[in-house]
């Protein structure tokens, strides 16, 4: 994966350019052939919020970044297979997730000043539809900012590519090659909601939180 900073924007590249640069017919089926050839390369798409990045030890910047991606690639995994799993617990069915995944994000924030150990972070869960599961991330946001992006963690149901020959224009590679396209050639203050970052080969992606407080 590779990483570039301007100012305090930390983008990256590979599947962010490729993603960016129009928005595909049948995205899954178009972009096959380039997924399957980078093998095991990152499939991280888009940029962190430029708050995160200053809070990052600056020793190792790209350390941090690289191991905040790994936690949310993981959360992801084991959110889905919590999701297929015949049996949990009564505390988990209550809550939509397993106490594990916020622990093991909460922890990787903390380690690496995102958060403090004083916070309430937590993964809550909004619901799910056709293709995928939404959280709200609880305790990440900007504190000098009270009014800026509150965010939304969706969770797809299908990441084989294969799986995909239907989804036309939904799913994990339509909704996030749709994201970054926007992202780039119209904005991000727009009447779309952001799109800040996601992986298509964990099937997820991090959007501003929208509710009736957000203009």
């Amino acid at each position: 994966m590779r990483i570039q900073q301007i100012n305090n924007d930390t983008t990256f590249y590979g599947v962010t350019q490729k993603l960016s640069k129009r928005v595909y017919y049948n995205a899954a089926l178009d972009l096959k052939n380039y997924m399957e050839a980078r093998g095991d390369k990152s499939g991280v798409v888009g940029r962190l919020p430029s708050f995160i990045i200053k809070k990052l030890p600056k020793e190792n910047l790209e350390g941090s970044i690289k191991e905040i991606l790994n936690a949310f690639s993981k959360a992801a995994f084991d959110l889905r297979e919590f999701r297929d799993r015949g049996m949990t617990t009564l505390a988990e069915i209550i809550k939509g997730r397993p106490e594990e995944v916020v622990e093991d994000l909460k922890s990787v924030l903390i380690k690496n000043n995102v958060i403090s150990k004083f916070d309430d972070f937590d993964l809550t869960y909004l619901g799910a539809g056709g293709k995928g599961s939404a959280y709200k991330l609880q305790g990440i946001r900007d504190l000098k900012h009270p009014d800026e992006d509150e965010f939304i963690m969706k969770v797809f149901h299908v990441i084989n590519l294969g799986d995909y020959v239907n989804y036309q224009h939904h799913g994990t590679f339509a909704e996030i090659n749709a994201a970054a396209y926007w992202m780039k050639h119209i904005g991000y203050d727009t009447n779309r909601g952001k799109f800040f970052w996601g992986d298509v080969k964990s099937g997820y992606m991090i959007n501003k939180y929208v509710d009736e407080d957000v203009r």
